[in-house]
């Protein structure tokens, strides 16, 4: 019977030493199985961390790009603005020169004014008061005259030479804006160097 029972502790031990054999494969497979899917995981999130990391990069770049973008026009506004301004401020000047400064500008005006017969001077509303009949008298020549009209152009500064359907506009917004239309980038460019 000894001997029958060492053959079953023989069996027994085998059979002991296969199963301890095969529960260390099977722990080794699974273990192997675990590290691999870990592994597979932890790609997986680092390459959707990526993705989200370059998504918003790519919003922050955007975002500032629209930033830069709308700091510029607020810059662009306000230069306009002050443009704007300055030029608005220019009118206002023109409309307040005294009567000789107001003579001095229409002088040189009408020496030059390509007029052959009888010019009308009709003066903008702001400008009221500052030349006269008598005054105008003096550029009377044998080609041409000029003579003022009663009637007043609503809320200007300045004049207008009319002969016939013929108008040379020297109203003060009129000769500004003009200035504004061509000088207005070497003004700017002066003024936000």
């Amino acid at each position: 019977m000894d001997a029958l029972t060492r053959i079953v502790q023989q069996i027994a031990a085998e059979n002991e030493k296969k199963m301890a054999d095969y529960k260390e494969a099977r722990l080794t497979e699974i273990t192997a199985a675990f590290e691999e899917e870990k592994q597979r995981i932890e790609k997986d999130e680092e390459k959707q961390l990526l993705r989200q990391t370059a998504a918003v990069s790519k919003e922050l770049k955007m975002a500032l790009e629209r930033q830069k973008v709308q700091m510029r026009q607020t810059v662009l506004t306000k230069k306009q603005q002050l443009l704007d301004a300055l030029f608005d401020e220019l009118v206002q000047r023109m409309t307040q020169w005294d009567e000789a400064a107001f003579a001095d500008f229409a002088a040189g005006i009408l020496t030059q004014v390509p007029i052959i017969g009888e010019g009308e001077v009709i003066l903008g509303e702001l400008s009221a008061g500052r030349l006269s009949a008598d005054w105008l008298s003096q550029f009377q020549t044998g080609e041409r005259s000029f003579v003022l009209s009663d009637e007043l152009i609503k809320q200007q500064g300045g004049f207008v030479v009319r002969q016939g359907r013929i108008e040379y506009n020297f109203l003060f917004s009129a000769l500004v804006a003009d200035l504004k239309e061509k000088e207005s980038y070497y003004v700017a460019e002066k003024l936000f160097q």
